[in-house]
């Protein structure tokens, strides 16, 4: 308590969530000035220092003349800034490439799908500054910070806001525990490292703070809020949520979509289309750390070859490398490697792919390194260093170093933060675009590799930011063989397809870890439905390539390949509306069905048909163990159809529509209509379809609230086809 209250913070004690807190008027600003301009407006900040404790927050003094801005970028999209009208703050560069950004659209705000509402001028009597972003539809705000919490210094911006629901999705990278989050005082942070992804709230490879949200009316929206510093984001009961970063400046972009799948269509429209990955990368890959020698790696592609299991790409890991440089091979261990390349590629149609490491190391007559020495490209390192404090090999040369450090801070496994990334005409802190570093390769690699084969290429990357999708896939990390990870992949399979990296996969049957023959079969026949489907595994791991485990590993896996290669045309098909419309590949039922709305299709055999039907909340992870779901019984007979809610004993509805049911081999019907069990009840409208034999029946109620649905020809009698 005394340790809250020495930093100005105010203490109770309470059952759940933080015991130390401050109010949400403590800090905050009031309007001295409004403008507008062409597709946007601005309200001029100034601090409350009439309010205690006088602009001076436990994280510095706030900065004390911030401009909102709100910038309309569509009718479906608006912009969110808050700066620093005094100096000029680190922003996000990966904006320079948003397609969006660079179009300068005449937008009609009669028709814009929200609203943003602030105050234009205020007082000292009035409560701090705040804004909101409401839906015009049907007025839920999706936005709202009169929670209170907006801080702005030097080194520390936070942002809250109250949730219009606890359906909440995205924000990465972590390994979450279910695809819905969890909203109890969670907090995740973000800043990208290389970790296995082992769960627990510990930041990952990549940085994404974008979410999703389902509304309680089915709408859905998105948010980005685009930074790159390190940051963290707390879920709150309320609900509500709270941004806190290290750096840059508050930059929001509001994604006000109908559907959850329209919300990704947006969200990709602004930060750029998924690339098209070409026809072979959808095919069986292989890998492993650890071949050690050429020999190994002939040996998993002949067998995988006789056994009859397709593969379209082996993969080469960095130990092939001589002392794990880049673009070098060990010529002894490997020798014989290109002829074996050209040989596989000319005779089995194979591909190969060289996993790099992003560095590269210092030591002399290692062409790489002394290239890059001579064109610059290296980091540098920050002017306050001396040169003393550098090893030999680049000592005389301005560039920085890495060194791996045991303590757990910002430039743990990644440079010193003051490192200084320079072009020649743009410089930034390490510190501000860490977790750019792999984004900022993918495109130069994809092009270089495209350039240098001629073809349409592929590039996979473990590090990734908004906008990675448009120039590559991405995999889950070194997870590991377990069945925690097999189940979890799923989760972070559809979180990269809302981020907007549909080519996503894990480490079929686990990275880290010894592999058993059940955990492989199942993961090869689930990975199979992974958009990028590779088997890979670590150094000093067993084997695992299909047919290492055994002929019944081998069988099942055959047949698993082969069912992918037979989905493969469908699955190229949703690539590419994916690289048109900006939509998924693999997404979450509730993209589909989020108007919880069902269409019943009858195939009579015999004239009969019959069947039971299931509905959930969708946000459920184990609706069948906790008795959260609704099941219906339904039978058809002589032109009647009955549906009837069977479980659970208690009252659990979870509102679901059956919206139209279409009834095969119907010979005539001239009524149709709604009733109970024992009535007709009243006709409703339908469509019959004379040639096809189809009678489509509008519904359009709630299931629990139906029992009977019936038809009749002119004669008031049942005609159907054999």
């Amino acid at each position: 308590e005394a340790e809250c209250k020495a930093h100005g913070c105010e203490y109770a004690k309470v059952q759940n969530g933080p015991a130390c807190f401050m109010k949400k008027d403590k800090f905050g600003y009031k309007v001295a000035g409004y403008a507008s301009g062409f597709n946007s407006e601005s309200a001029f900040l100034e601090n409350n220092y009439l309010l205690p404790p006088f602009g001076i927050t436990p994280y510095g003094p706030q900065i004390p003349s911030p401009m909102f801005e709100v910038r309309y970028i569509t009718e479906d999209i608006v912009r969110i800034k808050i700066s620093d009208t005094k100096s000029q703050r680190y922003e996000v560069p990966v904006q320079n490439e948003f397609p969006l950004l660079k179009e300068m659209k005449i937008i009609d705000k009669e028709k814009l799908a929200y609203n943003v509402e602030y105050e234009k001028s205020s007082n000292i009597l009035k409560d701090p500054f705040y804004f909101l972003i409401r839906r015009k539809a049907d007025n839920t705000i999706l936005f709202d910070t009169r929670i209170g919490g907006l801080i702005l210094t030097d080194k520390y911006f936070q942002i809250s806001s109250y949730l219009p629901s606890k359906n909440i999705y995205g924000l990465g990278e972590h390994v979450h525990p279910s695809l819905r989050h969890n909203m109890d005082y969670k907090t995740w942070p973000m800043f990208a490292r290389d970790r296995f992804p082992e769960g627990g709230y510990t930041n990952l490879y990549g940085v994404h703070p974008f979410y999703t949200c389902l509304e309680n009316s089915s709408n859905s929206h998105g948010v980005l809020f685009l930074n790159s510093n390190a940051m963290e984001v707390t879920l709150l009961p309320a609900p509500g949520i709270t941004f806190r970063t290290t750096g840059g400046i508050i930059d929001m972009f509001f994604f006000v979509g109908k559907q959850p799948e329209s919300v990704v269509n947006l969200y990709t429209s602004l930060v750029g289309k998924p690339m098209l990955p070409p026809y072979w990368s959808l095919g069986f890959q292989l890998s492993r750390y650890g071949y050690n020698s050429l020999d190994n790696v002939k040996s998993a592609v002949e067998e995988t070859r006789k056994a009859g299991i397709p593969q379209d790409v082996q993969f080469l890991d960095i130990d092939h490398m001589e002392g794990n440089r880049d673009f070098t091979w060990r010529k002894k261990e490997f020798a014989g490697l290109q002829e074996y390349m050209h040989k596989t590629r000319d005779e089995y149609g194979l591909k190969w792919i060289i996993i790099l490491d992003p560095a590269i190391e210092a030591v002399q007559n290692y062409s790489v390194f002394e290239t890059g020495v001579k064109d610059k490209v290296f980091i540098k390192r920050s002017s306050s260093w001396k040169p003393e404090m550098f090893p030999d090999q680049v000592r005389k040369y301005n560039i920085t170093f890495g060194k791996e450090s045991g303590s757990e801070r910002l430039s743990k496994m990644t440079l010193c933060m003051e490192s200084v990334h320079d072009n020649g005409a743009i410089s930034y802190r390490h510190y501000d675009v860490h977790s750019l570093y792999g984004w900022s390769q993918t495109q130069p690699t994809l092009e270089a590799a495209e350039k240098a084969t001629g073809y349409r290429s592929l590039v996979i990357t473990r590090s990734t930011y908004p906008s990675s999708g448009r120039y590559a896939g991405h995999w889950l990390g070194d997870n590991r063989s377990s069945w925690d990870d097999l189940r979890r992949s799923i989760i972070g399979m559809l979180e990269f397809n809302i981020f907007g990296i549909p080519y996503i996969g894990a480490d079929v049957c686990g990275f880290n870890g010894e592999t058993t023959a059940e955990l492989c079969t199942r993961w090869m026949q689930l990975g199979a439905f992974y958009p990028f489907y590779r088997n890979h595994n670590g150094m000093g791991e067993k084997a695992q390539d299909p047919v290492a485990l055994g002929a019944d590993v081998a069988a099942a896996s055959k047949r698993a390949v082969e069912r992918r290669y037979a989905l493969n045309p469908y699955l190229y098909t949703l690539f590419y509306h994916a690289h048109v419309d900006g939509s998924t590949v693999v997404r979450p039922l509730f993209h589909e069905y989020s108007l919880k709305n069902i269409t019943l299709y009858v195939f009579p055999y015999q004239n009969s048909a019959w069947g039971d039907l299931y509905v959930d909340s969708l946000n459920s992870l184990r609706p069948i163990e906790t008795q959260n779901y609704e099941k219906y019984d339904f039978a058809y007979a002589h032109c009647s159809l009955t549906l009837l809610r069977v479980k659970p004993d208690a009252e659990i509805t979870f509102g679901w529509t059956l919206t139209k049911v279409h009834v095969f081999k119907v010979k005539a019907a001239q009524n149709v209509f709604l009733g109970d069990v024992f009535s007709k009840g009243n006709t409703t409208t339908f469509q019959f379809d004379a040639k096809s034999n189809v009678l489509s029946i509008d519904v359009n109620k709630k299931l629990r609230d139906i029992q009977s649905i019936s038809w009749e020809d002119e004669s008031k009698a049942c005609q159907m086809l054999p």
